[in-house]
């Protein structure tokens, strides 16, 4: 069996990265007889070690990337830094003997270009819906649909708003869910650790919201729900889980803080910063909510939704992006309107008073992850994407 040489390219550095966690879970389950993994990174990436634990060969590259929010000044800071980043990626598919590069989020171009100068095919894996449809962005999308060979989404959402962006490419778009190993998963998770850490007991019902601390995730609407659902309920007690992904978004983390205290509500709500052990905190929860969305921003998956199903947890998200494609309204969950904390705290409050049913929605919520979102079906996928290009004529493009 002939082994390919893929080069992924993951851009970003975080502590907290649904791309990086999504990769993982592929290339756990990835086929390595028949493809050899490598991937370009930043030298500060924190999922370092774990690529390699999966046999990784890791190449460290400072990559360009664009940012969510694009404006004319990030276009032409960008033409200048790429360039450095495209000849060392084009040295490295040679020197390595690269066959295909598969992009891990669409903010790097200089991987694009490197892939052509090669004449290899080139993935671009599209893990978010952009705050804004400006000009500039429509042009970028345009562009990444000219240069790949194939556009992966991670939601039906995400490849409905790269049609209406670049309808010339939607022949090269296909949805992939991420997936999760929902055994390996949920076998390790201790809820007790957690519980023993903050002071719960079996009295306790704790509801937590699971998201980077950046307005568009929705925390300041958890909040105000939370007010009115601690005065009805002395043993409900709030999770704030996750940081800012940058300083500059320290002016809301403080909005946040100091809220709480102007809603009286700071002996029941609890800021846990950024977790390594996620999946012993979700284990702890009650409930999950994402309140995620806006009028300008959507949630294109919403991975901590799978990780909360697949530890049988009954979850509250809003209505918009790909959510609705992960909770079934009524069954796994209960969906709400973006920016409701009415809407958001009557949810909870629903849930809250039907014990029995956060059960039954966590039962059915775990089904759901195991049918939709398993590695085996999403990596099967993925595998004939690479089938389908290492097996066309060198530098051919899709038609």
């Amino acid at each position: 069996m002939k082994q390919h040489k893929i080069l992924f390219v993951q851009p970003y550095a975080s502590e907290a990265s649904g791309a990086d966690e999504s990769l993982l879970y592929f290339l756990d389950a990835l086929n390595h007889q028949r493809y050899q993994v490598h991937i370009a990174m930043p030298r500060d990436n924190p999922y370092e070690a774990r690529y390699r634990s999966l046999g990784a060969n890791i190449h460290f590259i400072e990559l360009d990337r664009i940012e969510r929010a694009l404006s004319l000044s990030d276009y032409v800071l960008f033409t200048f830094r790429f360039l450095s980043s495209a000849i060392q990626l084009f040295r490295l598919i040679k020197e390595q003997k690269i066959n295909l590069v598969h992009i891990n989020a669409a903010t790097s171009i200089s991987s694009a270009i490197a892939a052509k100068m090669a004449k290899i095919p080139l993935v671009y894996h599209i893990r978010m819906i952009p705050h804004s449809m400006s000009r500039f962005q429509k042009i970028y999308m345009q562009f990444t649909g000219y240069l790949a060979n194939r556009i992966i989404t991670i939601s039906e959402a995400t490849r409905k708003m790269y049609s209406k962006a670049a309808p010339r490419h939607t022949n090269k778009l296909k949805v992939i869910y991420n997936c999760i190993n929902a055994d390996s998963f949920a076998a390790t998770a201790n809820g007790n650790l957690v519980s023993k850490e903050f002071g719960f007991d079996e009295s306790t019902f704790v509801v937590g919201c699971v998201a980077r601390l950046i307005p568009w995730k929705g925390q300041r609407y958890f909040l105000q729900a939370a007010k009115d659902l601690a005065s009805k309920y002395p043993n409900i007690k709030f999770l704030i889980v996750g940081d800012i992904p940058s300083p500059k978004y320290i002016s809301y983390k403080e909005e946040l803080e100091t809220l709480v205290v102007k809603l009286g509500i700071k002996d029941r709500v609890i800021f846990t910063g950024n977790r390594k052990d996620i999946k012993n905190v979700i284990s702890a929860l009650n409930i999950l909510v994402l309140p995620s969305g806006s009028a300008s921003q959507q949630e294109a998956f919403g991975r901590v939704l799978i990780e909360a199903m697949c530890l049988g947890k009954a979850v509250v998200a809003t209505a918009q992006g790909g959510i609705p494609e992960i909770v079934e309204d009524g069954k796994t969950g209960i969906l709400v309107p973006p920016q409701d904390s009415v809407a958001l705290g009557e949810a909870i409050e629903y849930l809250y008073e039907r014990k029995e049913e956060i059960s039954q929605m966590g039962q059915r919520g775990r089904e759901r992850v195991e049918t939709l979102f398993n590695c085996e079906k999403s990596v099967r996928q993925l595998e004939e994407v690479y089938r389908e290009l290492v097996e066309l004529p060198k530098g051919e493009n899709l038609k």
